[in-house]
């Protein structure tokens, strides 16, 4: 088990360190990396459980993207993002299944593929999304939230056809897709309401992090224990924690939180992908040839089906609702054809697809097929998309939408502006702060100043933002970043000094990490956050 463990961890880190180094697209470096740790001896005992993979990776990877997701964004695209994240994948989910009958499989079989290909994944197309407008990134993340609800339950209907195709009739299924999701929202809304009365209690940075991760596990639980999707439930409960958490999550555990959660979704994530990899040629090995290459054939022509639905149906409902809503805000909010192919494109199927894939039980006929043509799809997904949106993005900017040009404009200067109010508020509330807590005038000085320079920051930073500086503007610019320049260089040297102090004795290990986390913190203060995704 050790040896497992150590070998996936260090596939991981060369995998992602290739990527990175040579510019390749990491998920698809990490399937194939998957695949050729499996001719060691000893991987060919790696597995996890299919209730692994449904009860702890997929809540906590989902957990975290609805609590990082803006639901003010969602608010300007519910009609899209509704559409694409429920009506969308049925859609795909029927006519892959259909396909893949017509094309030799089973139905139950098809329904499964179907299923497993139909959500999105908003995670891989971060490592493409420079050029895409902030619009389109929140229809994308957004969609990818809720099409993972709606996959999961159509493939637990897909998994109660598989095993036991008498007992499920189309009233059943319409009966049992309503109960789940509906049982979803319900737990998850509940499961919400009281974490947010709960961990106001929970001050220990250490402790309510701990919380944290159990909120999603216990929501899955608990939803499934009352027939209710468990992954619409963690959904529901992370938008609502998202939005209602700046009340109560302390400082504390804000800070620890952030980087440990990057953390570990990108490690889940990245286990995923190279889990798939690792099951693939046991699968190949497992196959009779004239069935691996059937299977093969379908895949690619069930991706080639994924691809043409996603665009019709987006084609389709964008007609409709011009046809139905006249009114002018809606022409405003029209989208070109450009912007609809990046959306298409951007469509990635991902590390949700492979573990939907990765948790049919071995004892359902057709396991290994569903398992491979899935991998076979995603790995097309990876390479084929990834290759074209770079060239999608570029066909969006020779011809701007000057909406989303707008919208994104507004976005960076309402940000700005929030920036601006706040801080100007504070210096008016100065004085009455500082009486408060009998601060005394020097003190109150000493924090207006602070204010004022980063006030000037801010300023700075919105200049930056335009174009065609005039000569004053430049010359403030050049001065920050002299002044930022400066402070990061005595920043370095005061690292230095420290190690130099602990080469010679004068301090000890608790003191230096004491005040390199002071020094971590300033250098942060000056440069601002760190980007986790």
């Amino acid at each position: 088990m050790v040896e497992i463990l150590l070998i996936l961890a260090v596939t991981i880190l060369v995998a992602e360190y290739v990527s990175e180094r040579f510019s390749l697209n990491g998920p698809l470096v990490l399937m194939l990396s998957g695949a050729a740790i499996s001719f060691i001896p000893v991987m060919g005992e790696a597995r996890v459980e299919p209730e692994v993979i449904l009860g702890v990776f997929l809540p906590l990877l989902l957990y975290w993207e609805a609590l990082n997701i803006s639901l003010c964004g969602i608010r300007r695209q519910l009609r899209g993002v509704l559409l694409n994240g429920t009506v969308a994948v049925i859609a795909v989910t029927a006519t892959v299944g259909g396909a893949a009958t017509w094309l030799g499989m089973t139905l139950a079989v098809g329904l499964l593929i179907g299923a497993a290909i139909g959500p999105t994944d908003a995670t891989v197309v971060a490592a493409f999304a420079k050029g895409i407008s902030p619009r389109g990134l929140i229809v994308l993340k957004a969609e990818s939230l809720i099409n993972d609800g709606t996959a999961l339950v159509l493939f637990a209907l897909a998994l109660m056809y598989a095993t036991n195709p008498d007992e499920v009739t189309a009233g059943t299924a319409l009966w049992d897709f309503a109960l789940s999701f509906g049982g979803g929202i319900a737990a998850g809304l509940v499961v919400g309401w009281l974490v947010s009365k709960v961990a106001r209690f929970v001050d220990d940075p250490m402790q309510g992090n701990i919380f944290r991760i159990i909120v999603p596990l216990v929501t899955y639980v608990l939803a499934e224990e009352i027939h209710g999707s468990g992954i619409v439930a963690v959904v529901v409960a992370g938008l609502y924690i998202g939005q209602a958490g700046h009340r109560f999550i302390t400082v504390g555990s804000r800070v620890l939180g952030r980087p440990f959660w990057a953390v570990l979704t990108h490690i889940l994530n990245s286990l995923l992908f190279v889990l798939a990899g690792l099951a693939v040629p046991g699968i190949v090995r497992s196959l009779e040839s004239d069935t691996l290459w059937h299977a093969t054939a379908v895949a690619l022509a069930l991706y080639a089906v994924m691809m043409l639905t996603r665009f019709l149906f987006g084609e389709v409902i964008i007609r409709i609702i011009r046809v139905l809503d006249r009114r002018p805000a809606q022409k405003l909010r029209r989208t070109n054809l450009p912007e609809r192919m990046v959306i298409t494109v951007a469509g990635f199927r991902g590390a949700v697809s492979l573990a939907v894939a990765l948790s049919v039980p071995e004892s359902v006929p057709g396991r290994d097929v569903v398992v491979y043509v899935v991998a076979l799809i995603v790995f097309a997904s990876l390479l084929i998309q990834g290759l074209l949106l770079p060239w999608c993005i570029k066909w969006v900017q020779a011809r701007p939408n000057a909406l989303s040009d707008a919208e994104a404009a507004r976005d960076v200067r309402m940000a700005q502006e929030a920036g601006l109010e706040s801080n100007t508020a504070l210096i008016e509330q100065l004085p009455h702060l500082a009486q408060k807590v009998g601060a005394s005038k020097e003190v109150e000085e000493d924090v207006y100043r602070e204010l004022h320079l980063h006030r000037k920051r801010m300023l700075v930073e919105q200049i930056e933002e335009g174009e065609n500086l005039a000569e004053e503007e430049r010359r403030v610019v050049e001065y920050h970043r002299a002044g930022m320049e400066l402070r990061l260089a005595i920043n370095a040297q005061a690292r230095e000094n420290l190690l130099r102090m602990h080469g010679e004795g004068k301090i000890d290990e608790e003191v230096l990490n004491i005040l390199t986390d002071r020094l971590d913190i300033e250098q942060l203060r000056i440069e601002g956050p760190m980007r986790l995704e």
